[in-house]
Order: C-alpha cells, then structure tokens, then sequence
C-alpha cells in the first residue's frame, strides 16, 4: 500500500511537472490527514510520504 500511495504522487508530478513549467508555473497541492497521527501511536509512513 505505501509503495502505490508513495510512488502515484511521484509519478503524477513527474508527469504533470513539465507541462506546467512549458505554461509558465503551477502548483500540485499533496493532501494528507492530519487525523491519522491522532489514532496511532506510531508515525505513519503513507501520511508522511504525502507531506
């Protein structure tokens, strides 16, 4: 699971990243729950891949 949450954000950035920069900018905005600190005890790889 953390390899497909980890690696989609990387290839979506490496796909989009050189159109945006051929248009002048952009922003990819990665969202992840802050809620999932709140439940675990344990740091949270997925979570912190995001961020």
């Amino acid at each position: 699971m953390f390899s497909i949450n980890a690696r989609s954000l990387l290839m979506l950035t490496l796909e989009l990243g050189p159109d945006m920069i051929e248009r002048g900018g952009g922003s990819i905005v990665n969202i992840s729950s802050a809620a999932a600190s709140l439940i675990h005890a344990f740091p949270c790889p997925n979570r912190d891949a995001v961020m």
